[in-house]
């Protein structure tokens, strides 16, 4: 539909379903395609109660035919009515809607088979100048495969038992398929698919307001949409885990960079170690996009495995030998911030960073008790971890939530595990001049 609303002369022939039933379901089609265009060729009987009552209903034109050659000779006749208005785009939906030819009928049928019927059909489209969209609802091959310009088929599939469902480019004639392979969602009833990730800063940054607490025991995420998403934020207490998939890279900066952003410009303050193989030079450029210089310098500590050489504004601490010693020091921080700013301190957790600073076996040992240390307060924090580090399994029942990130035909996807949900598309938004997100959720 989205394809005929841009059409100059469109026509959608429904062989499956009653076009008022698919006004229904997908009621944006009345402002993507005139009434008359859309064609019921169910061949389903006309019932008395399903009368559209009222000017406000839409009639259809039925179509009433015994056999191909019949809707064949009706659809000519309907293009040709319309042939000065525009190049015709017609879609049926779907060719196997439609009375096919079977082998007893050879002989009684004006074509001998299906492959007969179908070589006729292609010529009279490349003949007429028809450009032609078909829908069939198998993947088996026929005689189309062949002459067809270009070929998707779309998967309804399943990943760790969640739907994902998948768009193939099998052909586009005199094109080269970069990516062959899509991943898209129906929700909303609209159809969507997703671009490949790629971390984008905007080319003109606006400082973004703050956004408030959602409560009085919960802090925003800097983002509505996910703050509408999650529905509560981040609760204070809660010790929120985000596991990170192979391929996701720096993908996982999309979330966290708008939760610090907020919880400095509220004038609170952040203690943090950050993940692997981030800039903290690059970090904070990031930052002051959107930041003042001296929120930045005041509110936000960062500590980092020796040598901390890097000329940032943040204050830098180099990490403790020990990581019991370590941790005291994020408490100590906590505490300071705690007794001039008024409002949760959020903490953001490297695991990654520690497992290789430390050992596999100190963080199993130690990391519980830190969980427990952040339930039992009034901050939060933010935690990162590698899915190949083995510490997954052990914090996974403790965290108050856990996310992971994964990459899913290069585009980038979230799903709950606990909380389980769904996949979750996440979309960078940077229009407005901020990191913003839209989330979608694969149906």
């Amino acid at each position: 539909m989205e394809i005929l609303k841009g059409c100059e002369n469109p026509y959608y022939f429904s062989t499956r379903v009653l076009p008022l039933n698919l006004l229904k379901q997908f009621p944006n089609i009345a402002e993507q395609i005139s009434g008359d265009r859309i064609f019921d060729a169910t061949q389903i009987p006309f019932l008395e109660e399903s009368r559209p009552k009222g000017k406000s209903k839409r009639n259809f034109e039925k179509l009433v035919f015994r056999d191909l050659s019949e809707f064949l000779e009706l659809l000519y006749n309907k293009v040709k009515e319309h042939q000065n208005t525009g190049i015709p785009t017609v879609v049926i939906d779907s060719w196997n809607g439609l009375p096919q030819i079977e082998d007893d009928q050879v002989g009684i049928h004006p074509f001998a088979s299906m492959k007969q019927f179908e070589k006729h059909f292609s010529e009279w489209i490349y003949s007429s100048n028809v450009n032609l969209i078909l829908i069939l609802e198998h993947t088996s091959s026929t005689n189309f495969d062949y002459i067809a310009d270009g070929i998707i088929v779309l998967k309804d599939t399943r990943k760790n038992g969640l739907r994902v469902r998948k768009l193939e480019i099998s052909k586009i004639r005199t094109d080269h398929v970069r990516q062959p392979d899509y991943s898209f969602s129906l929700e909303g009833a609209q159809f969507r698919y997703f671009e490949p990730y790629k971390f984008r800063f905007p080319e003109i940054v606006l400082r973004p307001d703050p956004i408030p607490d959602l409560n009085s025991n919960a802090i925003s995420t800097g983002m509505q949409s996910f703050d509408d998403l999650l529905q509560v934020g981040y609760p204070q207490g809660s010790w929120i885990l985000f596991e990170l998939s192979n391929g996701v890279g720096q993908g996982f900066i999309q979330l966290l960079l708008p939760t610090i952003v907020n919880q400095l410009n509220l004038g609170r303050g952040v203690v943090a170690t950050l993940p692997e193989g981030i800039s903290l030079k690059n970090f904070e450029i990031y930052l002051e996009g959107f930041v003042d210089g001296e929120k930045i310098a005041q509110q936000f500590i960062l500590f980092d495995r020796p040598p901390v050489t890097e000329n940032i504004r943040s204050k830098a601490t180099v990490l403790s030998d020990s990581l019991l010693d370590a941790l005291g020091e994020f408490h100590h921080q906590e505490d300071l911030f705690a007794s001039y700013i008024d409002g949760p301190v959020l903490k953001i957790i490297g695991l990654d960073k520690l497992e290789h600073l430390y050992s596999p076996d100190d963080l199993r040992k130690t990391i519980p008790n830190e969980v427990v240390y952040t339930k039992t307060s009034p901050n939060i924090t933010v935690a990162f971890v590698k899915e190949e580090q083995s510490l997954v399994s052990n914090l996974s029942h403790l965290a108050t939530r856990h996310y992971k990130l994964e990459m899913i035909n290069k585009a980038l996807f979230m799903r709950g595990i606990q909380p389980q949900t769904d996949y979750i598309a996440i979309c960078p938004v940077i229009s407005g001049g901020y990191l913003d997100t839209k989330f979608i959720n694969v149906l």
